[in-house]
């Protein structure tokens, strides 16, 4: 039983060290392209109005 209990443990480590790796370059690359997006394709016209 505790051979199963440790290594349950190990593979919810290793998830949480995936997840924490993973979710701050996803949203750091979502906010980038996102400006890359606004400065390229959307480009601002001083004094525009809908």
């Amino acid at each position: 039983m505790q051979e199963i209990v440790q290594i349950c443990l190990h593979f919810i480590w290793s998830i949480q060290i995936k997840i924490i790796f993973l979710h701050p370059q996803t949203k750091g690359n979502a906010l980038l392209a996102q400006l890359v997006e606004q400065l390229t394709l959307n480009q601002w016209v001083q004094g525009s109005n809908p």
